[in-house]
């Protein structure tokens, strides 16, 4: 049998110096609150509060209506990811369902931007491009049915990628943090980590180490998604904690070279950042 305790190459230190440094660094607690960026740090004045629970609740409002419209999305993307494993001739009743939740996801979306195009949040109001992102995010959705119904279901699962990356940049651009956004972040770089390991061997997860640690990071110091819901927010901090100590297993697994821990980890990650994303929307 092959040692694996091989002596670690220039790149391979580089690659432990880092991980040491980041996870040295990682000690905040998942659901941190966080500021939105550029935000006041003074206590505001009390026409000033009364100003911001305003703009608090109608962001809240906007926020809400999102969620359950990329609920129902999500529903579709699901069942769009299963199909693509199937022949056209066999998507029978599951196809037929992602385009119910399809059309439903639609319908909701037209309600928001009829709802917000021209009245956006506060925190919306310097974005000059916010009406496009909507339409935007409609054309994504009319994508994504354009290639469900032709049967091209791998494209019809792209788009909706495609989709969720749109809701991230137009909060992004407007300076707002969600964990979800930063899960969504760590979720494509798993997806390239994962997909290496498979073709290039267990060690080559290596060079995506340090970004995912980054990105781990950055979901903890996201606020937690359900503040109001301390049962909701358990569950929440419970898979980030989860997902946080299986990265932690990795890095020590790829330092260590051990090829079996690297590929067992690697077989269960995307499904537990799944499960944190799950629990965010």
């Amino acid at each position: 049998m092959r040692k694996t305790n091989q002596k670690v190459t220039g790149f391979g230190m580089l690659v432990v110096l880092t991980l040491l440094l980041m996870l040295a660094g990682f000690g905040l607690a998942a659901g941190e609150p966080a500021a939105r960026k550029g935000g006041p740090s003074a206590d505001p004045q009390p026409s000033e509060r009364q100003d911001l629970e305003m703009k608090t609740a109608a962001l809240a409002e906007f926020d809400n209506d999102v969620a359950r419209c990329r609920r129902k999305m999500r529903d579709y993307c699901a069942i769009a990811q299963e199909l693509m494993a199937k022949p056209e001739s066999e998507a029978g009743q599951r196809s037929s369902l992602a385009l119910k939740h399809l059309r439903e996801t639609k319908s909701q979306w037209k309600v928001i931007q009829t709802k917000y195009r021209n009245n956006p949040p506060a925190e919306y109001a310097n974005d000059p491009k916010f009406a496009d992102r909507l339409s935007e995010i409609a054309n994504s959705m009319e994508a994504m049915e354009q290639q469900l119904t032709a049967g091209r279901f791998k494209q019809s699962f792209a788009a909706c990628g495609h989709g969720c990356g749109l809701f991230v940049q137009m909060h992004e651009h407007n300076g707002l943090v969600y964990a979800l956004d930063r899960i969504y972040h760590l979720r494509k770089v798993a997806k390239a980590a994962i997909t290496a390991g498979k073709n290039k061997g267990a060690l080559a997860v290596g060079e995506f180490l340090p970004d995912l640690l980054h990105h781990r990071n950055r979901i903890v110091t996201a606020p937690c998604p359900w503040p109001d819901d301390k049962q909701r927010c358990n569950n929440y901090r419970d898979s980030v904690n989860t997902l946080s100590s299986m990265l932690n297993d990795l890095a020590a697994s790829v330092v260590n070279r051990d090829l079996s821990e690297i590929d067992r980890i690697l077989k269960v990650l995307f499904r537990t950042i799944n499960s944190a994303y799950g629990k965010a929307l």
